[in-house]
């Protein structure tokens, strides 16, 4: 496709109900922002990125930035669009945010296919002929850039407004899924999950076995669930050099290795500042390796120590500290709460979880680790055959996009509740963790110590509440 258009992608500014830049999180292995970039120079558009003058561009080509038209800084998107347009009067611009985590390479393919049959026009998506359009998935075509000034000179910085206003041709996109807007936290995390469901690694494979019973002998195909050893190792600065080292070595399901390992940096109190992480990445050579790159702000004893953990995929690392020690380690110490969780709610989380855990139907040999709202809204769930392990995939996910502590989550456990495992739960900030299986003595000391919720034996209709019963309500 001849290309003469430029594209603009918004990636400056925090989001004020999410408390994040949209550019750069993660719904598909990278920032968002990247992995638009990606596609669009695919199809081989000339990409350019919007920041505000003072926002956090994470590495970003610098070439490739245009800065809000500073004339109107504080009037929205409509400022980054104007800035385009100084640095490039004569072209045409396809405006794209970074709000939608679904728009895929099909969608955007057609929509440059829809804007080049009439250059000149403006062109914005739309969900119906009936709905609003959306301005941040739109074209404007250079002619516009002089009616863009005459409405924001008229007092209005609505681009909405300005497409109404406008001769403006609808693109409706076959996947309206491509417009879907995250704009909670909640809702993040459940895009996220779904796109991980959609392109999850394989976590099982097929083997031949032979089945005896009183009926006889049977020849059959089984399934298994897939076990691997994953090295962890960090890099970090030292004495104006860069030490690599190994960490630990677990047996885990592959899958999320990345957020494994931060997981597991973070919950083992080797780390707790999620921005001392640079960058976390697969050995190329190796898929059995992740790095993580510290910064000299990560240097802790546990980190320069030169003791190595190893764990299995059964009991994670076993023989650990005091409880007093795990609560003087955890960034999140217990504060006072007024939570109030219905009984009836929580008796709904294992049928909720079902649906995402095809693998263990098959296999009977995953654990799973879900994050619920007070609401009883499942929002994210990982898997893996050690129990430890699902959980630092969780919160690894959640750390690394900044979203702890997670005090206005319930942990779900699809087994039992070992201390290991409410240990790690305390590390993150959760106050209630809901066991299918049975919990521990020392699980329930650890509770107990540290005032949190701890549920076992959960079933449709029935639990049992070892610590905490203040915020259960029958």
């Amino acid at each position: 496709m001849e290309n003469k258009t430029k594209v603009l992608i918004l990636a400056g500014g925090e989001s004020k109900r999410m408390g994040h830049n949209k550019a750069f999180i993660r719904y598909h292995d990278k920032p968002q922002v990247l992995h638009l970039a990606e596609i669009l120079r695919k199809l081989d558009q000339e990409v350019h990125f919007s920041f505000q003058e003072d926002s956090e561009n994470q590495g970003l080509e610098r070439q490739s930035i245009i800065v809000d038209s500073p004339k109107w800084k504080g009037h929205g998107p409509i400022s980054g669009l104007l800035g385009a347009f100084e640095a490039f009067p004569d072209s045409d611009w396809m405006v794209i945010a970074c709000d939608y985590p679904l728009l895929d390479e099909q969608t955007l393919y057609d929509f440059l296919v829809f804007t080049h049959k009439e250059p000149d026009s403006v062109a914005a998506f739309r969900a119906s002929d009936e709905g609003f359009f959306e301005p941040l998935l739109a074209y404007y075509p250079a002619v516009s850039y002089q009616l863009l000034l005459e409405h924001i000179h008229s007092g209005d910085d609505s681009l909405q407004h300005f497409l109404q206003k406008m001769n403006t041709r609808s693109f409706n996109p076959e996947n309206k899924n491509s417009i879907l807007n995250s704009n909670t936290i909640n809702e993040m995390l459940q895009i996220q999950l779904d796109i991980k469901r959609s392109g999850s690694t394989e976590m099982n494979k097929t083997v031949k076995i032979d089945r005896i019973s009183k009926n006889g002998n049977l020849r059959m195909d089984d399934f298994l669930v897939v076990e691997e050893p994953l090295e962890i190792r960090v890099t970090y600065p030292k004495n104006g050099s860069i030490v690599e080292k190994s960490i630990a070595v677990t047996m885990r399901t592959p899958g999320m290795d990345e957020a494994l390992a931060a997981g597991f940096l973070f919950t083992e109190g080797l780390v707790k500042d999620f921005k001392a992480v640079k960058k976390v990445e697969k050995v190329t050579f190796d898929s059995q390796t992740v790095l993580v790159h510290l910064d000299e702000n990560a240097l802790n004893e546990g980190i320069q120590s030169e003791r190595q953990f190893f764990m299995s995929s059964s009991c994670g690392i076993c023989g650990k500290g005091s409880i007093e020690s795990v609560r003087t380690q955890s960034s999140y110490p217990f504060t006072a709460d007024n939570i109030l969780i219905s009984s009836k709610i929580i008796m709904q989380f294992p049928e909720a979880i079902q649906e995402y855990q095809k693998t263990f139907e098959r296999t009977g040999g995953l654990h799973a680790a879900a994050l619920f709202t007070f609401r009883g809204e499942l929002v994210y769930l990982t898997e893996d055959i050690g129990r430890h392990n699902a959980v630092d995939k969780l919160t690894g996910h959640c750390w690394l996009q900044g979203l702890l502590p997670l005090d206005n989550y319930i942990l779900l456990l699809s087994g039992r509740g070992g201390f290991e495992l409410i240990q790690k739960a305390y590390m993150a900030g959760i106050k209630i963790v809901v066991s299918i299986g049975a919990p521990s003595s020392l699980a329930v000391e650890m509770a107990m110590e540290a005032e949190m919720t701890l549920i076992g034996f959960l079933k449709a209709d029935k639990m049992n509440v070892y610590s905490g019963k203040q915020r259960i309500v029958s």
